[in-house]
């Protein structure tokens, strides 16, 4: 490709992520947000950390950045520019991975283009966006792992690469083994996949007399089974899994894992964002796999069966939930599982590519490169979430919910100074389909209008319902 075709397509692509960034200038702080940030203004900081470690979980890095919620600074756009943020630093990282891993085969541009293009199919086709997104709580536990992760093995090759200096070795071996502990301390699945890559990489490097990679993967691996040893050995995982009577089903586990592995692995591999990236990146992973023997070699011994590892990130990030509650519940879990499968996908495909001369096999029509590129952008803005994010624009709910969010931060505020500090508000009938959201009850137990209670110091807070609250 052209360079003046590269840099309009690295154009169009950026373009493409721009409805998914405007939408967080309606996100709103919502359910474990308030809660967390009630338990850091109420309790303090390190008490409520510590209560979350021994009575509920034992992310010891997810639940410090949860406890920093910037809504505690009671400005939603500092909650916003936070989310936006992350969301950069998404582009960034994977950016960093795409950058080390190709090197010197491509250029910084064409790095960056791989890179907005893998980030473009994964906010497209990822499973909870709204949960990853436009959710502080959700994204410090699992899209900062995700970003965490990228980094990490970034550093992790740089450490053991070529040409590196011994103090710049240094460097980034000390990076990769802070990075882990971090990445290990934001969620279980995480925590899972980390132990996984780095045993395989270490068995690995050692079967191929990779004394030096040896070294670093086992110092990397005991490291991660030290942090591991943290989460695990919570007395926190233990009360929490008391709330979940069917937890710890061997059999309920591992079948519900293959049906969901089956279910999310067929939507993924033939969803029309990861064939269209798949197609334009073959020329691209050709030149990668010529530049690195070790993948070539990875290819030579496994060929296309190769492209069955992405797989394995499915019931990494589905089976811990099952055993542990013995539901999926949300689709957190499953969109740190697809963010991995996308690594290992083009990573697969690069080194199947580099096997045996596999990249003769490589359609060689220029002409159709344009038409792919412009196709792959139509369904990374337009297809799978941005099809969502499109059909709320149109029909405003972003803008009436943020509406309808003032009008309820106002209201509960000025609640605060009525003589039996109890607040009725009316439930939201503008959720958009793309945002996160859990509302109020009628019932002032209920655990989110507790949280929207102690945020606000208020006794109570109840949903007033009418007739008139339909949706718009």
């Amino acid at each position: 490709m052209s360079d003046g075709r590269l840099g309009w397509m690295t154009v169009a692509l950026a373009l493409a992520i721009v409805p998914y960034a405007a939408l967080m200038a309606f996100a709103h702080p919502v359910a474990d947000d308030l809660a967390f940030a009630a338990a850091a203004n109420v309790e303090g900081f390190w008490p409520a950390l510590r209560i979350q470690y021994f009575s509920w979980n034992g992310r010891f890095a997810s639940d410090v950045l949860a406890l920093l919620d910037p809504i505690q600074t009671g400005s939603v756009l500092a909650y916003r520019l936070t989310l936006f943020a992350l969301f950069l630093l998404t582009f960034a990282a994977l950016y960093a991975l795409v950058r080390v891993v190709t090197r010197p085969a491509l250029t910084r541009r064409e790095a960056l283009a791989c890179a907005l293009g893998l980030g473009g199919v994964y906010v497209s086709q990822t499973p909870a966006l709204g949960e990853t997104f436009y959710w502080f709580t959700g994204a410090v536990v699992y899209q900062v792992a995700c970003i965490a992760g990228a980094l990490q093995i970034a550093s992790f090759l740089e450490a053991t690469g070529d040409g590196v200096s011994v103090t710049g070795r240094r460097l980034y071996t000390a990076l990769a083994a802070v990075l882990i502990v971090f990445v290990v301390g934001l969620n279980e699945v995480a925590m899972l996949m980390v132990v996984i890559f780095y045993a395989v990489a270490a068995a690995w490097a050692w079967r191929n007399g990779r004394a030096a990679v040896t070294r670093t993967a086992f110092v990397m691996l005991a490291v991660t089974l030290g942090a591991s040893a943290l989460v695990v050995g919570s007395p926190g995982n233990a009360m929490r899994e008391t709330m979940y009577p069917a937890h710890r089903s061997l059999v309920g586990s591992v079948g519900n894992t293959l049906l969901q592995t089956v279910r999310f692995g067929v939507g993924w591999v033939t969803s029309g964002a990861l064939v269209l990236a798949t197609i334009l990146y073959l020329p691209f992973a050709e030149r990668v796999a010529a530049a690195h023997a070790g993948l070539s070699r990875l290819g030579d011994r496994f060929g296309v069966a190769l492209v069955a590892l992405p797989f394995a990130a499915i019931p990494v990030s589905v089976f811990p939930a099952y055993w542990a509650t013995g539901v999926l519940g949300q689709h957190r879990t499953v969109s740190v599982g697809f963010f991995a499968f996308l690594m290992l996908w083009f990573a697969c495909v690069t080194a199947a590519i580099g096997s045996g001369g596999g990249g003769s096999s490589i359609p060689r029509r220029p002409g159709l490169k344009p038409a792919i590129a412009a196709a792959l952008v139509a369904a990374i803005g337009f297809g799978g979430n941005g099809y969502t994010i499109a059909a709320d624009f149109l029909y405003r709910r972003p803008q009436r919910f943020s509406a309808e969010m003032d009008a309820r931060a106002a209201a509960l505020d000025a609640c605060r100074t009525a003589s039996d500090r109890a607040c009725r508000v009316p439930p939201s009938v503008n959720v958009p389909e793309s945002i996160f959201f859990l509302d109020v009850s009628p019932d002032p137990t209920y655990w989110i209008n507790e949280a929207y209670a102690r945020f606000y110091g208020l006794r109570q807070v109840q949903a007033s319902l009418s007739d008139d609250h339909v949706r718009h």
